[in-house]
């Protein structure tokens, strides 16, 4: 099934995660809200056993910088991409190969031809936002040997 969401499944996907239902939960969010239900259901997922991915831009402020490391500490890797722009959120079970996938109001879920294909493509732009992130911590580094 594919539909635009108003937000319904977005909503269920979080509410699913911190259920325990779920291998794998990625979540994308530009703007990190360290108080906000994002953050909040990626540590209780996590805490749950299920491993969580979050992709968002570096934060300026101190608290939302302490907040990442928090989430750190909670078992959520943190993949810091300069330039996103999405936001986005994937539920997998691999046990059951049920996914549920939510891309800026897109709603998808199921395993039919269209849905697999938004799938691959999410889980593609996924490692895109890594490589890139990986990319940007190896510039870095390397400015700072040459300062």
């Amino acid at each position: 099934m594919i539909k635009v969401d108003d937000g319904e499944l977005l909503s269920d996907i979080l509410k699913w995660s911190v259920a325990g239902f779920g291998t794998a939960f990625e979540v994308a969010v530009p703007s990190f809200e360290p108080s906000g239900l994002f953050s909040r259901s990626m540590m209780q997922a996590a805490a749950l056993g299920t491993r969580v991915r979050f992709f968002t831009r570096w934060p300026e402020e101190k608290d939302k910088q302490d907040a990442l490391a928090q989430l750190m500490a909670h078992d959520v890797a943190v993949v810091i991409v300069p330039h996103l722009q999405a936001q986005a959120a994937l539920l997998t079970d691999e046990s059951t190969g049920l996914w549920y996938g939510w891309v800026e109001g897109v709603a998808f879920l199921g395993c039919g031809d269209a849905e697999a294909v938004l799938l691959r493509e999410l889980l593609e732009t996924i490692e895109d936002w890594e490589r890139a992130a990986s990319r940007e911590v190896r510039r870095r580094a390397f400015q700072r040997r040459l300062n």
